[in-house]
């Protein structure tokens, strides 16, 4: 599965800059009434527009209900870029249309302590952020920073067929839970979506179960769990399942992009060591790629800092 994420120029703010931007909110209080100077807030719910809504929650159950993906839009009241979705982007009329495929929902993160936790789970880190997601919350497509109405209608009809072939693959593990192929397809996707957590859950309980898979997604299963366990500093654990992989027959071949993942990873909790090893399996399988010249610059800069 592919993964899929549109990035949209410098229309964003990154959420780390906050107090350095000049799109902070400034409020001035006029008697007992607070003024925001940003944009006044989002459109009501079930006002013109894309009837948002406001509790992620009760989206996720009117999805179950329809079977149909969540559109989640993540923002602030100083977010300049979310207010200019609402006024052109978001009245678009054929974006409207095409939203009638999603239930919509609303995620201020500045805003009360569940929105706040959400924003975290979903690793939002500039804004504005929107996501699709199946009706188990999984991630299928995100968007950071603005996009104009004609983008965005071709965002949204790949977000919806998209949506559909995962849901789809939900449905099938569902229906068979130690679906070995199924469940690491999910896993990739979810590791091209940025949920670490949930892709080592799915991978890992893919590992046992793939004896008939392909030698090369068997490879990859465990070299993707490795690169998790890595970053979670579970080395051990990210060792084992790096010497499973490339035990497996046809020796050889792991993808040079998963490795330079992995040798950074271990560069990262300073297993200079462990790098070593994954930079020698680059070199031997994978010398000509441009990964390999950056997977050396790697290693020298690591242990030219160690000196």
């Amino acid at each position: 599965m592919t993964l899929l994420v549109a990035r949209s120029g410098s229309l964003r703010t990154p959420l780390a800059n906050i107090f350095s931007t000049t799109l902070l909110v400034v409020v001035l209080l006029l008697g007992n009434e607070p003024v925001a100077l940003a944009g006044g807030g989002r459109p009501p719910a079930g006002g013109s527009g894309i009837p948002w809504g406001r509790d992620y929650g009760e989206a996720l159950k009117k999805a179950k209900a329809a079977k149909t993906p969540v559109l989640i839009d993540f923002w602030a009241e100083w977010c300049h870029y979310c207010h200019e979705l609402d006024r052109t982007t978001y009245a678009d009329a054929r974006v409207l249309g095409l939203a009638l495929n999603f239930v919509p929902v609303t995620v201020d993160t500045e805003g009360k302590a569940k929105d706040r936790a959400l924003a975290d789970r979903y690793d939002v880190r500039e804004l504005p952020t929107i996501l699709v997601v199946t009706p188990e919350g999984r991630s299928v497509l995100r968007v950071e920073g603005f996009q104009a109405a004609d983008p965005f209608v071709a965002t949204l009809e790949k977000a919806r067929v998209a949506a559909d072939e995962l849901m789809s693959l939900e449905a099938r593990l569902a229906a068979n839970p130690k679906d070995a192929q199924g469940l690491a397809s999910l896993g990739f996707h979810l590791f091209g979506q940025s949920d670490p957590e949930g892709s080592l859950e799915l991978l890992s309980q893919a590992v046992p179960l793939d004896g008939q898979s392909p030698a090369d997604d068997r490879k990859r299963t465990r070299l993707v769990v490795a690169i998790l366990e890595a970053r979670k500093k579970r080395f051990e654990k990210a060792e084992a399942a790096f010497s499973d992989a490339r035990s497996l027959a046809p020796v050889g071949h792991l993808a040079p992009r998963l490795l330079l993942d992995l040798e950074n990873a271990f560069l990262t909790g300073r297993k200079i060591q462990e790098a070593q090893r994954v930079l020698d399996e680059t070199l031997s399988c994978c010398a000509d790629s441009p990964q390999a010249a950056e997977a050396r610059d790697l290693i020298a800069t690591a242990r030219a800092a160690k000196k």
